[in-house]
């Protein structure tokens, strides 16, 4: 697992595929020759759980906004939002 928290709000972009977050992210660890698989934030356990669970609720905070989860793993739209970045990469075993 690895885990970025104090990322700025706004790395990366909604508006075109290759400038994305996510996208750069995952392409990185998928270059290496043993990670098979990539998640951010629950990741394929998104995919019993209806898409009102998904949402991180934004809250307001003294200084700044927050969220009260983070499922989305600090990346919405291709964007980070400011929760810590949490991916996980599936590795293949030594054989």
């Amino acid at each position: 697992m690895i885990v970025a928290e104090g990322l700025p709000v706004g790395l990366g972009s909604t508006a075109e595929w290759d400038t994305r977050i996510d996208g750069a992210l995952a392409g990185a660890l998928m270059a290496i020759p043993a990670v098979k698989g990539v998640e951010i934030g629950l990741g394929f356990g998104v995919v019993a759980r209806r898409g009102s669970e998904m949402h991180d609720e934004v809250e307001p905070v003294v200084v700044e906004w927050s969220r009260r989860t983070n499922r989305a793993g600090g990346v919405e739209g291709g964007m980070t939002n400011g929760q810590p970045l949490v991916l996980r990469a599936a590795v293949k075993p030594v054989a």
